[in-house]
């Protein structure tokens, strides 16, 4: 009920806004008289809040005019007014008439012809139910109630995202006029809709929750920074458009002061935004804030479909757990034969050729180490239309076999033409795609086999147009004086050892050199010793080094005391660096999982695994993929609020 005194304060502004007449006579009403008449009773004097009642029916001549008791009424009207009704419209203004009202179009052609021609009492009756029956009609209706609730299919202002299933909450209020729908049930369904008996079957119910999709909508500042304040004017807006559409009333200005023209004071204006307040309309308060949707599956199978994604959650992080300790443990064992590598892989060195991309003599293709590179993996990738190419000059110590290949990422196949010595040796090299462009999709791929000669060779890579992403190229000499058994693996390294993880320690060290990292200059100046190089030639190599070691570095703990008695012992030396100066940042880079030493993808790094534990890891994938596979189909989703604990909202 409105309160007194605002009731009153519209009765005054009534009054002052009367005809002339009416204001005179207002005027000689005494302040005394006024002031003994109850306020509440002063402000039901205004039409607008007084009680419907039961009016006296007026006497009007009998005829056929007046068919109900409203004719009589406007008959009554017209008869003071010394009017007569308008005659009869005929029968084809008639149906032009009630068609467009009714359906929004006009009527066809062959329906004229068929209303014209037909003489039955009831062949108008019979046009009116077909328009009320005719999809339009809900349509034609339902448009005018879609405006009064600002419908729309976006959000508007500062964000103004697509409301992807505001298009139900549409669909819902044209069935509703379709169906002829009763309005208090059709209002009470947009208002609580959620809490609301269940009704029975399954369209039923979700046409009482879509319904509340009505206080979604509405536009909303989502990317506002103020939550509270951004809860506040949903709950403004909800009201707002409430007051409009359902009373016929403004309700928002009551907001920050006691309406001047209806009887909405502030105090109810915050007794019913607590209402709107322990209402959800907001799925979430990020930083761009989105609204509430609804699953549309009865209770019971919305409940076993989340129990069921819970269950697959729950496998997923079981499976990611075992992962990662398995691979800790796998990792922490490879740092303890760091030794190993380091002399499998310097081994490895002298039979093979590694190049970086980049490092082409001549090419038209860009060096990327931002994009679809990074620092450790700077990549050659198309940098204008055209025919693509990079070219390599190579001093090849040695004649004999080699294998040539190719580090590199393709989404897409794009296939090169590869030519040695000016032969074509692959016409369709480099064709496989690896899942993507970006350096966690660079992949090894053998690509040709190559008679090299001792001296100059040139290696071409040429494509019409947009070339592979290229990071590495590799040159394995397969016989001759340089190979080395079954490379990767070489002489100084336990046939234990994975072939990848050599080759990867081949790449680390390549890096390392080119990049001019201090610490690993010791192991590169023995490198350029014979293997069986002694502790003189160590410390003659190492003198250098030791004059500007600085002291607390990598550099210098590895030099100190007496030079190591051979590349062996240097090797152990740096396993030692390893292990125990884990938490310095030059050591930590060098066993980072994604770059290190011993970086993998996961594939490879999963292959290292003991069987018994890839057996266990497999098993639980297989069980992953069986609940995944009978994973409940999403159900459709619609604008929904949902009812949040009761909570008052302060003046």
């Amino acid at each position: 009920m409105p309160s007194l005194p605002l009731l009153a304060a519209l009765a005054l502004g009534a009054a002052l806004t009367a005809p002339p007449q009416e204001r005179g006579a207002a005027a000689a009403e005494s302040a005394a008289a006024r002031a003994r008449k109850p306020t509440l009773e002063r402000a039901r004097e205004h039409w607008a809040f007084r009680e419907l009642g039961t009016p006296v029916v007026p006497e009007v001549p009998a005829g056929p005019w007046a068919e109900q008791a409203i004719d009589r009424f406007v008959l009554a009207r017209l008869a003071a007014e010394g009017l007569d009704p308008a005659p009869e419209a005929d029968r084809a203004t008639l149906l032009r008439r009630v068609t467009f009202d009714l359906t929004g179009l006009p009527p066809a052609p062959e329906e004229v012809h068929v209303f014209l021609a037909d003489p039955a009492p009831d062949a108008w009756q019979r046009v009116v139910e077909r328009l009320l029956a005719s999809p339009h009609y809900g349509e034609r209706m339902a448009r005018w109630w879609l405006d009064l609730v600002r419908y729309a299919d976006s959000n508007g202002l500062d964000e103004n995202l697509a409301l992807a299933h505001a298009w139900r909450y549409r669909d819902y209020v044209v069935r509703a006029f379709q169906r002829h729908k009763p309005y208090d049930r059709f209002l009470l369904e947009q208002i609580a809709g959620d809490l609301l008996p269940v009704p029975a079957g399954r369209e039923a119910a979700f046409d009482a929750w879509t319904a509340t999709g009505m206080l979604v909508l509405g536009p909303k500042m989502l990317a506002e920074q103020d939550k509270q304040k951004l809860l506040a004017d949903v709950v403004d807006e909800q009201m707002d458009v409430l007051g409009r559409t359902v009373l016929g009333l403004t309700l928002g200005c009551a907001r920050c002061h006691d309406h001047k023209f209806d009887p909405i004071p502030t105090r109810d204006y915050y007794a019913l935004a607590g209402v709107f307040r322990s209402t959800s309309t907001m799925g979430d308060l990020g930083f761009v804030s989105a609204w509430r949707e609804r699953e549309l599956g009865m209770p019971e199978e919305v409940a076993a479909r989340h129990a069921h994604l819970e269950r697959v959650k729950a496998l997923e992080q079981r499976i990611a757990k075992d992962q990662d300790e398995a691979v800790g443990a796998l990792r922490a064992g490879l740092a303890a034969r760091a030794a190993e590598y380091l002399l499998a892989a310097e081994a490895a060195r002298g039979a093979a050729i590694l190049l970086e991309a980049e490092d082409a003599t001549s090419t038209n293709l860009l060096a990327d180490a931002k994009e679809y590179g990074g620092p450790a993996a700077t990549i050659l990738r198309t940098h204008r239309p055209g025919r693509q190419w990079a070219a390599y000059d190579l001093t090849v110590p040695w004649a004999g076999r080699l294998r040539l290949e190719v580090r590199y990422a393709a989404k897409e196949a794009r296939a090169v033409r590869v030519r040695w010595n000016g032969r074509v040796v692959a016409e369709a090299g480099l064709a496989a795609t690896t899942g993507g462009w970006h350096p966690d999709a660079q992949r090894w791929h053998v690509v040709a086999e190559l008679d090299a000669l001792p001296g100059r060779n040139v290696l071409e890579l040429e494509r019409e147009r947009d070339f592979p992403h290229v990071d590495r190229l590799l040159l394995v000499a397969l016989d001759g004086p340089a190979a080395a058994p079954s490379w990767p693996l070489a002489a100084g390294g336990g046939e234990d050892l994975a072939p990848e993880l050599v080759r990867r320690v081949v790449e680390w060290l390549h890096g390392a050199e080119r990049a001019g990292t201090e610490w690993w200059l010791p192991w590169q100046a023995a490198a350029r010793l014979p293997a069986d190089a002694g502790a003189a030639a160590l410390a003659a190599a190492f003198a250098p080094l030791r004059a500007r070691a600085r002291s607390g570095t990598l550099l210098a703990a590895l030099l100190d005391g007496p030079a190591p008695a051979g590349r062996r012992e240097l090797a152990a030396r740096y396993q030692l660096l390893l292990q125990g100066a884990a938490a310095r940042p030059e050591v930590q880079e060098a066993l980072d999982p994604a770059r290190g030493l011993f970086a993998l993808d996961a594939e490879g790094v999963l292959a290292l695994l003991p069987a018994a534990t890839r057996e266990r890891l497999a098993g639980d994938r297989q069980e992953l993929a069986r609940l995944r596979a009978a994973t409940p189909a999403p159900f459709p989703r619609a604008l929904a609020v949902q009812d949040e604990a009761a909570a008052d909202s302060a003046v």
